[in-house]
C-alpha cells in the first residue's frame, strides 16, 4: 500500500504510526535471514550473526563523515556488536566479505529496499509541481534526472572497468618502437566504475542504477527508463536524436542541453510575444546573431535537426558568460520558455545526490583489490543512501519542516544508527 499525499503530510499521530507500520517491512531481520538463506550466504555451519553483521555494515557506512571504510573497520565494528563468545577472527570475516553470495544478498536487499522507498516516499514539493504542470496541459507522472558518477578503483580491475578520466600521460617503453618507427609508449591503466543513475524527483531517490565501466556510453542506460508520461532531464552528454525519438514515440518528454557545436536550422523564433521569425528563419544555431541578439533574453525557437523539428530555448549562462541551448519536445505553449529553463535547473538535484553518496555514504573510492569486496562496498553505499532517504522522510513528518538529506546524512551519527536498528528489529518505540 503506497501513501497518498494527504496521508504522508498529515501530522496526526495515527498517520505517523501508519508510516512506521509500513516501514517495518523495508529491512527486517526476518527478510535479511530469509534472503541470506535463499542466495546461499547462510549455510548449515555458520558462525556469523547475519543481523549483527548487516547492522554493523550499514551503521559503519552511514556514519562517520567522509572517512573511507575498510574491511578492518567493518570487522572491528562487528565484533563490538556481538557477544564475546560469538566474535570472529579477521580471516573468516574477510572470507565472508569476498563471497559471491554476499554480493547476491546485497543486490537483492537493494532491489527490495528500493521498491519499498519508491512506494513509500513522496516529496511534497515535486508532487505539487507535477500537479501544476498537469493543470497546464503537461500530463506527466514523474520527472527523471539522468547522470553518471565515476568511482576510482584499483587499477587491477582495468580489464573489467576501464576508465576515461585519466590525467596520466603514456610512459615510453625503453628499447622498443611501434609500427611507425616511433618509441613505443605504455598507456597507463586507469580503472573506474561508472554509476549510471536515474533519479526520481517525485520520490527523491535513485529509481534505476547501473554499474558499468567508465568508458561505457551513458546514453545507453536511459532507454530502459523510457515510459509514458515521464519528463526526462539530461545534460549535453546525453544528446542523441535516436534517444529523443525513442522518448517521443513512448509519449514521454525530455529537456536536454545541446552541445556547443549544435547547428540546427531555425524555422521560427519568438522573444516573448514578439515574432522574430523573419529575422532568424534559415539561420543556424551557431550563427553569431543567434547567440548574441539580446542574449540576456530567452529566445523560443523551432529548429530542424536531421529533418525533424524540435523546440529549442536559448538561455544565457552567467557562470560561463555565453549563450546555451535547451532542446525539448514540449510543444505546449502554456509551458513557457522560462518554465523550460526552470525545469532544466531541477537537474541539479542529481548532482546533490552524488555529493551525498560520495561525502556521506563512503562512495569515495575503493582500496581493495578483491572484486566482490569492491562491489559489496558499492552496493552498501547505495543501500545506505536509500535508508537515508527514508530516514529524512520520517524526520520531516515528525518535525513538520523541510530538511536537507545531505546535512542529515552527514551529521546524523547515533540517531541514524537508531533508525537502522528500528528498521531491522521492527521497533520504532524509541525512534
Amino acid at each position: 500500500m503506497s501513501l497518498n499525499l494527504l496521508s504522508v503530510y498529515s501530522h496526526k499521530e495515527s498517520k505517523r504510526n501508519e508510516l512506521k507500520k509500513q516501514s517495518k517491512s523495508c529491512l527486517s531481520a526476518q527478510f535479511l535471514g530469509k534472503t541470506a538463506r535463499e542466495v546461499g550466504f547462510i549455510k548449515r555451519q555458520f558462525s556469523l550473526k547475519i543481523v549483527k553483521f548487516f547492522e554493523s555494515l550499514l551503521c559503519s557506512i552511514g556514519t562517520g563523515g567522509n572517512t573511507k571504510i575498510t574491511v578492518q573497520k567493518l570487522f572491528s565494528d562487528y565484533n563490538q556488536r556481538v557477544k564475546k563468545s560469538e566474535r570472529l577472527q579477521y580471516k573468516p570475516f574477510h572470507n565472508r566479505m569476498r563471497q559471491n553470495e554476499l554480493v547476491a544478498l546485497l543486490v537483492s536487499t537493494y532491489k527490495h529496499l528500493q521498491s519499498k522507498v519508491l512506494r513509500l516516499v513522496l516529496k511534497r514539493d515535486f508532487v505539487e509541481l507535477l500537479d501544476s504542470l498537469n493543470q497546464n496541459g503537461l500530463e506527466i507522472d514523474d520527472i527523471y534526472l539522468h547522470d553518471g558518477s565515476y568511482w576510482k578503483i584499483k587499477d587491477c580491475f582495468y580489464e573489467l572497468f576501464k576508465g576515461t578520466r585519466n590525467a596520466l600521460k603514456p610512459t615510453p617503453v625503453e628499447g622498443t618502437i611501434d609500427e611507425n618507427g616511433e618509441p613505443a609508449e605504455d598507456e597507463p591503466k586507469y580503472a573506474e566504475v561508472g554509476i549510471q543513475s536515474t533519479y526520481s524527483c517525485k520520490h527523491g531517490a535513485i529509481c534505476e542504477c547501473n554499474v558499468s565501466a567508465g568508458v561505457d556510453d551513458e546514453r545507453n542506460y536511459v532507454y530502459k527508463t523510457v515510459s509514458d508520461n515521464v519528463l526526462h532531464i539530461l545534460d549535453a552528454g546525453y544528446v542523441s536524436f535516436d534517444l529523443f525519438g525513442e522518448i517521443d514515440s513512448k509519449c514521454g518528454y525530455f529537456i536536454c542541453k545541446l552541445r556547443g557545436n549544435s547547428a540546427g536550422c531555425i524555422k521560427s523564433c519568438k522573444l516573448g510575444n514578439e515574432d522574430l521569425t523573419a529575422d532568424f528563419a534559415g539561420k543556424k544555431l551557431s550563427h553569431k546573431m543567434v547567440r548574441d541578439f539580446k542574449r540576456a533574453e530567452l529566445l523560443d525557437m523551432t529548429v530542424e535537426f536531421n529533418g525533424k523539428e524540435y523546440r529549442v530555448i536559448r538561455i544565457y549562462s552567467k557562470k560561463h558568460q555565453k549563450s546555451q541551448f535547451l532542446i525539448t519536445n514540449i510543444r505546449n505553449s502554456r509551458i513557457t520558455a522560462k518554465a523550460i529553463k526552470m525545469l532544466y535547473k531541477i537537474r541539479w538535484q542529481i548532482e546533490l545526490e552524488f555529493k551525498n553518496l560520495k561525502s556521506c555514504d563512503k562512495l569515495r573510492g575503493a582500496t581493495t583489490g578483491v572484486l566482490n569486496i569492491m562491489l559489496s562496498m558499492l552496493l552498501l553505499s547505495l543501500i545506505v543512501n536509500l535508508i537515508q532517504v527514508l530516514y529524512t522522510f520520517v524526520l520531516q513528518i515528525k518535525s513538520k519542516a523541510k530538511l536537507s538529506l545531505y546535512r542529515i546524512s552527514y551529521y546524523a551519527g547515533e540517531s541514524f544508527k537508531k533508525f537502522v536498528k528500528a528498521l531491522i528489529y521492527c521497533s520504532f518505540k524509541k525512534f
